[in-house]
């Protein structure tokens, strides 16, 4: 009787083992106008697209994939052709039934059997429809380039443009308030409305990828996409504690940050060994065109008030050693001291005085303190002047 017992237990044991297996998803449908199609499915990493499945259309334009996957949703990339692609969200056990035509896949096609996928169909035709309204609008303006009322045209086009903007940003953000436990918030995060154009700034709506963060870190722990976008809020914040920082390291009346950097000839120099003079603290790179463009400006204003009490220290942002000494002797710049621990946009000076953009420069008076930031052109020889004339 005892061991009937434990037969059953173990019996009971194996099959809620087995109850338990990821079941696959399956995903099937129909596109027209698809025949000799390749259907491409991928899957997307936080770093990749990973091919997964694929296959040619027949007449039917039928379809199907199945696969098993973790109990973690997973995005996929399904590309038809060369005629368009579609975001998926892919769990254990969806059945996601996808139609449309292929010749206008993203405006026709229709997806079901995954409320994640119906979030990603919904958000998409609504970027696309603003897309298109966009289009109208730059042909518009091409249409009227060399209209003598182009200026007050434009500017109608402006406002128009800036309501097609802000009513997608609206849409998003309210679709990712609705779906805060949906992985598909993770995306419509980093949405765009065109080329580089995201419609939420993490620094303006902190709150709004808070919310997506605590939501879905807690919920799909074990994700990659959550545990990435949990791994960045990290970092960002931490970014912006540190430009926060160099902010007011850098304001006007303090004294600057000191700093030591190697010398061209190998050696090590001081913002604080150029204490007792004027110092224009510059920072700038061989390959900045802009930068290479001021050089002539920063000379003249040497030239003129070296002898007066002003120096220049510049940082540069290159990469290359050579680079760098061979921008030095073109510009004519082997008068004043320079520096660089040629670590590009992570150079350690940069990042100190928070430099985003180059050239950018602190005007220093003798004890050390900045008195004036980023002067150009006829503005620096007008401070100095106004210093030492």
């Amino acid at each position: 009787m005892r061991i009937s017992l434990i037969i059953i237990f173990l019996a009971a044991i194996f099959f809620s083992a087995c109850s338990q297996q990821p079941k696959p998803y399956t995903v099937k449908g129909n596109f027209s106008n698809a025949k000799d199609t390749k259907i491409i499915l991928g899957k997307l990493t936080t770093t990749s697209i990973e091919p997964v499945d694929s296959v040619t259309l027949d007449e039917k334009g039928e379809f199907s994939f199945s696969k098993v996957i973790s109990k973690n949703p997973e995005y996929y990339l399904l590309r038809v052709g060369d005629k368009g692609y579609l975001y998926l969200i892919l769990d254990s056990a969806d059945q996601v039934n996808i139609t449309g035509d292929a010749d206008s896949i993203m405006a026709t096609y229709k997806v079901s059997g995954s409320k994640d996928c119906e979030i990603l169909s919904k958000a998409s035709k609504h970027n696309l429809n603003n897309l298109m309204r966009i289009d109208s609008i730059s042909k518009v303006y091409k249409n009227n380039i060399k209209n003598p009322k182009i200026d007050s045209i434009k500017k109608v086009l402006d406002k128009v443009y800036m309501n097609i903007f802000n009513n997608e940003q609206s849409f998003v953000k309210e679709m990712i308030k609705n779906n805060l436990n949906s992985i598909a918030s993770y995306m419509l995060l980093y949405q765009q409305l065109g080329n580089q154009n995201f419609l939420i700034n993490p620094k303006e709506d902190m709150s709004l990828f808070e919310k997506v963060d605590d939501a879905l870190y807690s919920k799909y722990p074990n994700n990659a996409y959550a545990q990435a976008l949990h791994s960045y809020l990290i970092q960002f914040k931490e970014q912006l504690k540190a430009q926060e920082q160099a902010q007011k390291n850098t304001a006007t009346g303090t004294v600057a940050p000191d700093f030591e950097v190697p010398t061209p000839d190998g050696k090590t120099i001081k913002l604080s060994d150029l204490r007792g003079q004027y110092v224009l603290l510059d920072f700038w790179a061989s390959w900045c065109r802009p930068c290479r463009g001021e050089n002539p400006n920063v000379v003249a204003a040497y030239n003129k008030y070296h002898k007066k009490g002003f120096e220049v220290f510049q940082v540069s942002l290159d990469k290359s050693k050579e680079a760098w000494i061979n921008a030095i002797k073109k510009d004519g710049l082997d008068k004043w001291k320079h520096g660089s621990d040629l670590q590009y946009w992570q150079s350690a000076p940069a990042r100190l005085y928070n430099v985003q953009s180059i050239p950018a420069n602190f005007l220093l008076d003798k004890d050390g303190k900045i008195i004036a930031t980023n002067l150009r052109g006829p503005a620096l020889e007008a401070k100095l002047s106004e210093l030492l004339d």
